[in-house]
């Protein structure tokens, strides 16, 4: 993978699909491979795209240079992503069908407006790390109840005041950053987090 080699998407070899959503964020940036701090990132793997990260303040750019939201529901259709990052992005919510991205792994939320997550999320079931910290969260999320393999999980800086007795499902878990938050106890539940 080379750092300096600037890839226009129209030749990139993968589908046509993927192709136009990395258009999309890509008016004013060559869309480069994984190396950059200020332009858009991806990486492909057997003609697929499975690595994507927005540049850092995409959302103040102006509208003039770009055709597209933070989080244009587009984006979910890169279904064979494994690595998302789309931290400090101003992101609201989330769009419905972001369990399109049935492969993801490593999923970046951070320093973002969220405050709640959609049902479908329940669904990422190959999620092993995911930042939500820095957002609006007043509880943690019973969607992630179900994500049975997460490993990593930051919720810090938010304004959760309760740890859930269900947080006991995530077995896999080796690390769990609440700090910043509003919590005081901690439920017997959490005794049953034994790799922590």
């Amino acid at each position: 993978m080379s750092q300096n080699n600037h890839t226009d998407p129209r030749k990139i070899n993968i589908p046509r699909s993927e192709r136009n959503i990395l258009r999309l964020y890509a008016p004013i940036f060559p869309v480069n491979s994984w190396s950059s701090d200020i332009e858009t990132r991806y990486m492909v793997e057997n003609g697929h795209v499975t690595h994507f990260k927005l540049p850092k303040k995409w959302s103040e750019l102006p509208t003039s240079l770009k055709d597209s939201t933070p989080l244009n529901p587009k984006i979910c259709k890169l279904s064979f992503l494994k690595v998302l990052l789309l931290s400090d992005q101003k992101i609201n919510y989330l769009p419905a069908n972001f369990d399109n991205l049935q492969q993801l792994i490593n999923l970046d939320l951070s320093i973002n407006n969220i405050s709640k997550l959609p049902p479908s999320f329940k669904n990422l079931s190959k999620l092993t790390t995911l930042r939500l910290n820095k957002n609006q969260l007043t509880k943690i999320p019973i969607e992630l109840s179900h994500l049975e393999g997460l490993e990593f999980l930051d919720l810090s800086n938010n304004q959760i005041n309760k740890i859930p007795d269900y947080i006991s499902k995530l077995k896999n878990l080796r690390s769990l950053n609440l700090e910043g938050n509003q919590i005081s106890t901690l439920p017997e539940s959490f005794k049953e987090l034994k790799k922590i």
